[in-house]
């Protein structure tokens, strides 16, 4: 991840499934004041209700809304409880929460 961090903002992200929308409710239990998560939810709702793809998307919405793209962020360190963690157990916190989600 911290590999892909680096690419170019522009670069389109074709993951190899689609659970933009689980993942957004994830991210939106543990960042409710995410202002770009929220827009992006929002998005995607509209998208997947319209029948729209929600894949590819650019790195930069992702670096703004992906928890596990955002390890070092003070506040999604203070919403899980993380403040004072390693990148790695922050990562480490957040897979735990996202497989008891």
């Amino acid at each position: 991840l911290n590999k892909i961090k680096n690419f170019d903002k522009k670069t389109l992200i074709f993951c190899a499934h689609v659970y933009t929308l689980a993942n957004s409710r994830f991210a939106l239990s543990i960042d409710p004041t995410n202002q770009a998560l929220i827009a992006r939810t929002k998005k995607i709702k509209t998208d997947r209700a319209s029948d729209r793809a929600t894949v590819p998307f650019e790195l930069w919405e992702d670096l703004q809304t992906n928890p596990f793209l955002r390890l070092d962020d003070n506040q999604l360190k203070i919403n899980i409880q993380t403040a004072d963690s390693t990148a790695h157990e922050v990562f480490a916190k957040l897979r735990s929460m996202k497989d008891k989600f």
